[in-house]
């Protein structure tokens, strides 16, 4: 009788164990400034916050020129992330660095994208001292130095292919940069520029590690407006996914989305029309193959088990418009699929109202 009794007291202290709740920090606190550019508009909101939700992060917006919230105690807050434009962005960068370290000696991480923002004061028109510029660097592994550097005379002599190229290549172009160098092998440099000759004070200009991570302005994301499209043309020039990953440490975090955030268990999956016609370059298949014959050779027929709505602009597989015998064959082995219902997406997108 003891026995047993034993054996169900241990049964319940596991079963007990394993039901606990486990509170994961995943929110990610993203300092911004208003002082330009609204937020909507800024590339916090529309470059890295769905790489983040990706990750399982949330962002949580606050104005740097606004009382910071206390984060040090808060278990639902991983980390900070930064992406100024201007080296002033902050009214009070002595205050706002003890902030940061407050926050980083509480084992919060912090990301910082593009220009630190405390390099000099709007409001006292002074410069910050490196010595209080580097008790935040130096968290991130780094040395900074206030030298600013034309590229004239300057090179890449390190890029790490998995991390950097992502969307825009760098191709060999340097720009101006404040100096940066490495001085911690817990981190992980994954660009490194030098001037001519002087390789041995080289600076990192993209880095990860335990505290966090760092990517100088030039070097993270590529934007230009263009008159021919009437719109700015964005590219990640780094992976954002890879760099969050490591500087958020998020590879075994869970990737919470909108099946799973509110305890649902949802499965939907659809294939929109668009690009049915377009020629694909994808290896294996003979030139002229269309992107349609690809997704359902190497997706619909490659997973049976997959149920998947597909629409198509009707447009595309009609030979009045611009359908082709190719396009409405390929239609109808697609719509033949079990695992494939068909949705709709009008005739003609609608691009024309009328």
């Amino acid at each position: 009788m003891f026995k047993k009794f034993a054996f169900l007291l241990l049964m319940s202290t596991l079963i007990t164990a394993f039901a606990s709740e486990t509170r994961i920090a995943r929110k990610i606190i993203v300092l911004y400034e208003n002082k330009s550019y609204p937020l909507k508009v800024q590339l916090v909101t529309t470059a890295a916050e769905m790489p983040l939700n990706y990750l399982g992060l949330q962002a949580e917006y606050h104005n740097v020129n606004q009382p910071l919230p206390d984060i040090k105690n808060d278990p639902s807050v991983r980390g900070i992330l930064t992406w100024f434009d201007s080296e002033e962005a902050v009214n009070d960068p002595i205050e706002y660095i003890n902030w940061l370290q407050q926050a980083l000696i509480a084992g919060k991480k912090l990301v910082i994208l593009g220009n630190p923002g405390f390099l000099k004061s709007p409001v006292s028109n002074k410069m910050t001292e490196e010595r209080d510029i580097n008790k935040v660097f130096r968290f991130l592994g780094l040395e900074f130095s206030s030298n600013w550097i034309n590229t004239y005379h300057a090179q890449i002599i390190y890029s790490d292919p998995e991390m950097m190229d992502y969307e825009k290549y760098l191709e060999g172009k340097v720009e101006p940069y404040f100096p940066t160098k490495l001085f911690n092998h817990q981190y992980t440099s994954y660009l490194r520029v030098a001037l001519y000759g002087e390789i041995r004070n080289a600076s990192d200009l993209v880095v990860t590690g335990p505290n966090g991570g760092y990517a100088a302005a030039g070097y993270e994301f590529f934007s230009i407006y263009s008159q021919e499209r009437k719109q700015d043309l964005k590219e990640w020039i780094l992976d954002p996914f890879l760099f969050f990953e490591k500087a958020f440490d998020t590879q075994n975090l869970p990737k919470p989305d909108i099946t799973t955030l509110d305890g649902l268990r949802i499965y939907f999956s659809h294939i929109d029309g668009d690009g049915w016609n377009n020629v694909s370059l994808a290896k294996g298949y003979p030139p002229g193959t269309l992107s349609a014959e690809v997704v359902y050779k190497d997706v619909l027929k490659a997973y049976p088990q997959m149920p998947v709505t597909v629409s198509a602009i009707t447009a595309d597989i009609d030979k009045e418009w611009v359908g082709t015998d190719q396009s409405i064959d390929i239609a109808k082995k697609i719509f033949a699929l079990e695992n494939v219902q068909l949705a709709t997406h009008t005739y003609s997108h609608p691009f024309e109202w009328e």
